[in-house]
């Protein structure tokens, strides 16, 4: 299983523009299930590891089967959040010009000029917010 977040805030959503062999994309926060963890518990871990924001979950927006990992995904939105963005966790850690991370805040309205993945989960967004 995997748990992602939407994070808006002011009409912006909070991406990890991702460069990684030699491949460009965004990506959402998110990651992993862990052994023990709900999917609710794991994205608010993950969205602590990745932009060190404290996370309150408004609702679960969607659940499903992604054919590209073989795993159910589930997505919350995150409206209510606080700290400082950082980029922490595995993530920092691998952060390096050949495998790199950054956080960004992109206007909603113009996901669907960029290359998000996985697709199905830019689809849904658009759908739902645009």
């Amino acid at each position: 299983m995997r748990a992602t977040a939407v994070i808006i805030k002011d009409g912006l959503i909070l991406l990890i523009h991702r460069f990684f062999k030699n491949k460009e994309y965004f990506a959402l926060p998110g990651g992993g299930v862990e052994e023990g963890e709900t999917p609710e518990q794991a994205v608010i871990r993950e969205i602590k590891e990745e932009t060190n924001f404290d996370a309150h979950i408004n609702k679960k927006l969607w659940e499903f089967y992604e054919n590209y990992d073989k795993r159910i995904h589930h997505y919350f939105l995150v409206t209510d959040f606080s700290g400082d963005m950082e980029l922490g966790g595995p993530e920092a850690i691998k952060n390096s010009k050949e495998n790199s991370y950054s956080l960004e805040w992109h206007n909603i309205k113009d996901i669907s000029r960029l290359k998000i993945e996985p697709e199905e989960g830019k689809n849904r967004i658009f759908k739902e917010f645009i």
